[in-house]
C-alpha cells in the first residue's frame, strides 16, 4: 500500500505542519516584542 501517492501527500502534510509551525513562532516573537516595546514606551517608532 505504499504508493508514491500517499508518500507525496505526507510529505505535503509535513511541509505544511512546519509552515504553520514557523509562522506561529514569527507571531509569537512579533507579538513579545510589541508588547515589550509597548511596556518600555516606545512610542516614537512608527
Amino acid at each position: 500500500m505504499k504508493s508514491p501517492r500517499m508518500r507525496v501527500y505526507a510529505k505535503s502534510v509535513l511541509l505544511s505542519h512546519w509552515l504553520f509551525l514557523a509562522y506561529v513562532l514569527m507571531v509569537c516573537c512579533k507579538l513579545m516584542s510589541a508588547s515589550s516595546q509597548h511596556l518600555r514606551g516606545h512610542a516614537g517608532k512608527p
